[in-house]
């Protein structure tokens, strides 16, 4: 057959659900301390109770920073780990989404932001889906192959003509060129080519 063919079907991206206080109990609170011992995503809930930006813990806390911290301000998509304190008194918007009002003592960075409005849910893509589309094109990546990683989740190495790109599950870059991208595949046998463009 010699076409006209139709373009290939691009799953939609599944992003992380927002979490509702209204419909989802709060989980027990972590422990107050002011070393840097929580992890949390932050999350722009802009829209969601008039919340802005939260802190969500991996038990599904979700905590309202009542004053900014020092040095960088909290980019949605990160992941950071905090240590905070309680936090009395607070005289801003109200929020009835978050679980707590806190203030930042202690801040690390942990991983960079996606550039994703919302993490995205890990899947095993067979095939490219609406996200690593995206950057397939952007980057003119030759093939995207995909491999399994920690914790059952999987990792996506996009071979452009700049370098390699190495993207985890939920869309956070790991690895860009200049660097040894290959060296976080721990099994290349158990590759699978997904896209080649």
């Amino acid at each position: 057959m010699n076409g006209p063919f139709l373009p290939p079907e691009i799953p939609p991206t599944v992003y992380a659900p927002y979490l509702r206080r209204a419909s989802t109990p709060a989980p027990k609170l972590p422990v107050p301390s002011n070393e840097c011992h929580l992890a949390v995503e932050v999350r722009n809930y802009d829209g969601e109770d008039g919340c802005g930006i939260l802190l969500e813990t991996d038990d599904g806390n979700l905590l309202l920073v009542g004053v900014p911290p020092r040095g960088e301000p909290l980019e949605p998509g990160t992941r950071i780990s905090i240590g905070y304190e309680h936090m009395k008194n607070y005289q801003g918007a109200n929020c009835a989404n978050a679980d707590v009002v806190i203030r930042i003592t202690c801040k690390r960075l942990l991983r960079v932001s996606s550039g994703l409005p919302r993490p995205v849910v890990c899947e095993a893509y067979d095939k490219p889906s609406q996200w690593l589309h995206d950057l397939a094109k952007s980057y003119s990546a030759t093939y995207i192959t995909r491999f399994p990683w920690d914790g059952g989740r999987y990792i996506y190495l996009l071979e452009s003509p700049n370098g390699q790109y190495l993207y985890d599950c939920r869309g956070y870059l790991i690895c860009k060129p200049r660097k040894n991208c290959l060296g976080f595949v721990k099994d290349f046998s158990k590759g699978v080519v997904i896209y080649e463009g």
